[in-house]
């Protein structure tokens, strides 16, 4: 299993934010404490935000419903430590349409194999 002490040895996982950019999903780049250091993909359409600065730095949890978020951050702590995870949940869009969304989120680690962050993409689903 990866985790923050078992290093990768394969750096080619590592995504490039250039490709994520494209994503007909929302993507989202979380740092281990679960704050956005990147955003890409539809993320900018379904966020409440006029700009990525103004994500960056935020708690990715607190997009989500109060009630679904003591799971969320079970999945994410083990996503951190090198599991896969996936969710599904109800929430509103930035024009406040209610939307089903299945969430992966996956482990990444940097460039000495090590898990330092958790990308997040988000699909709605129809």
């Amino acid at each position: 299993m990866l985790s923050a002490s078992n290093p990768v040895n394969n750096a080619s996982c590592i995504p490039r934010l250039s490709e994520l950019r494209e994503s007909p999903d929302g993507v989202e780049l979380l740092n281990s404490e679960g704050r956005i250091s990147f955003v890409g993909g539809q993320g900018m359409q379904l966020l409440p935000v006029d700009d990525m600065s103004d994500l960056v730095g935020r708690i990715w949890l607190d997009f989500w419903p109060a009630r679904d978020r003591p799971a969320i951050q079970k999945r994410f702590e083990r996503a951190l430590a090198g599991e896969m995870q996936t969710f599904r949940t109800v929430r509103a869009t930035i024009n406040d349409d209610i939307k089903q969304w299945e969430v992966t989120m996956s482990p990444v680690p940097n460039a000495s194999g090590y898990i330092t962050s958790v990308l997040a993409i988000s699909r709605e689903l129809g």
